[in-house]
């Protein structure tokens, strides 16, 4: 599994006709995070964060991977994993 964390706006809401209506979401955003999930094939890391959701959670344990030219993205996005170092093994 891949998991893409990533801050934006969005729009969102029911698409389509009575009978076949649908919950979806639009919007830059949804697109980048998109993308940074399909990174999880290339990076050993099953979580990847971008820069801005790592800033947004205000939390310093993140590890930089690298960064990564997304199709349809005009500047480079800095991609993050969090660094779980310090976390305590399942026994512990």
């Amino acid at each position: 599994f891949g998991i893409g964390l990533h801050v934006g706006n969005v729009m969102f809401g029911n698409v389509g006709l009575t009978d076949r209506l649908t919950f979806s979401v639009f919007g830059s955003a949804v697109n980048e995070v998109q993308r940074l999930q399909t990174l999880t094939k290339k990076y050993p890391h099953s979580v990847l964060a971008s820069k801005d959701f790592a800033g947004y959670c205000g939390a310093n344990n993140w590890l930089t991977l690298g960064h990564e030219e997304l199709a349809g993205i005009k500047q480079k996005l800095t991609v993050l994993s969090p660094d779980l170092s310090g976390a305590l093994a399942p026994d512990e």
